[in-house]
């Protein structure tokens, strides 16, 4: 379906130049880069420690609400 950037931070040099190369990357094989990208945040690490998903553990966290972007952009494509 396309490229889903994970642990992504905007506010960084590398973040934005990893955004734009993938983008790139996808154009050449004929692909996407979600619009949605799934931020950095020590909820999800904190989830998979506790072996959850990261909508019962932290549905309001900024990973879990990008998540439930991610499906909405998804299910909206469809």
């Amino acid at each position: 379906m396309g490229i889903l950037i994970t642990r992504f931070n905007s506010r960084t040099v590398m973040g934005k130049s990893l955004r734009k190369s993938l983008t790139d990357i996808a154009t050449k094989i004929g692909t996407k880069v979600f619009n949605t990208a799934i931020r950095e945040s020590i909820a999800i690490r904190e989830a998979q420690t506790k072996q959850m998903d990261i909508f019962s553990y932290a549905r309001y966290s900024t990973d879990g609400r990008d998540y439930k972007n991610l499906i909405n952009e998804i299910i909206n494509e469809g």
